[in-house]
């Protein structure tokens, strides 16, 4: 028994043994009682001092007996020495002779590891360092350091050599042309830059213009709805009925030019009988002014 487990119905097995066995069948392997594993537990203390104080043998016919509750430490005898390795046995010298130390043991190396630092081990000091290349070459340190003299793997020093500075040379010319490119980007996109802002104060020219435009047009269909007001209620021919072809209008007496500053305009008889309009600026006022003569009613 490596440890004595108690079922519910109080009969007692070996804890290894008792799983197995309700793994195929959920019960008693005695009385065959419903029950599993989880509703078992440890065996008393005083069944399991009963079962330390038997006499055992080692299970590796080394030839140790003594009581139970040595055997455990007597088994670190058999297991290996490195946490990672799970062999247990009779001969532990074989063992790490084996798997955990150098294959050139007897030949003076005496290096001793894990198995993972085994291999790691035989690639740093044993193996050619030309092996990627295909050397299969792998002894003691001292033939090693002689076969590295005419290993044929090894590569020609001077075609190296003579590739690495041709690299270098490539590589100085692409940054160069890099560099060159790399100016030329920049001065295009400073170019561009201004390009677009040029653009831009046109573009607010533009708009400022066409704001006053638009201020100016709406003021004289102001003064044209005046006068269309004015005309409507005066008598005489219905502005809308009025056309001719286009004249200068000539300001009546008391304007002068000069003195008022006035500004006329090309505008359109309003009627044929000689009724005229104009508009301008005096005073710093916009004004418009209709001059009808000849006309009857």
């Amino acid at each position: 028994w490596i440890e004595p487990m108690q079922t519910p119905c109080e009969h007692v097995f070996c804890a290894t043994c008792l799983t197995q066995s309700l793994q195929n069948a959920k019960g008693c392997p005695q009385c065959r009682s419903p029950c599993t594993i989880e509703n078992c537990r440890p065996a008393m203390r005083l069944l399991r001092s009963k079962v330390d104080a038997l006499t055992v043998l080692c299970k590796f016919q080394c030839g140790w007996k003594g009581p139970r509750q040595d055997y455990a430490n007597h088994m670190k005898l058999h297991a290996c020495r490195f946490a990672d390795c799970p062999w247990q046995g009779l001969d532990i010298n074989a063992h790490l002779s084996k798997e955990h130390c150098c294959p050139f043991q007897d030949r003076g190396c005496r290096w001793i590891g894990s198995a993972a630092q085994r291999q790691e081990h035989i690639a740093a000091v044993h193996m050619c360092r030309f092996h990627r290349f295909g050397c299969k070459f792998c002894d003691t340190e001292a033939n090693l350091r002689t076969h590295m003299k005419t290993c044929t793997f090894a590569p020609n020093i001077d075609a190296v050599a003579s590739l690495v500075m041709t690299l270098r040379t490539d590589l100085e010319a692409f940054r160069e042309d890099n560099t060159a490119l790399r100016q030329e980007i920049l001065q295009q996109l400073d170019a561009h830059d201004k390009q677009i802002s040029a653009l831009d104060t046109g573009i607010n020219e533009s708009a400022h213009l066409l704001e006053e435009a638009g201020g100016l047009s709406s003021k004289l269909k102001k003064q044209l709805a005046k006068v269309k007001h004015v005309a409507a209620q005066a008598p005489g021919p219905s502005i809308s009925a009025m056309k001719a072809d286009y004249l200068i209008w000539e300001p009546g007496p008391g304007y002068d030019l000069a003195k008022d500053a006035l500004m006329a305009t090309v505008t359109r008889p309003v009627d044929n009988t000689g009724c005229r309009s104009a508009s301008g600026f005096r005073n710093g006022t916009h004004y418009m002014e209709i001059i009808c003569t000849n006309m009857t009613g």
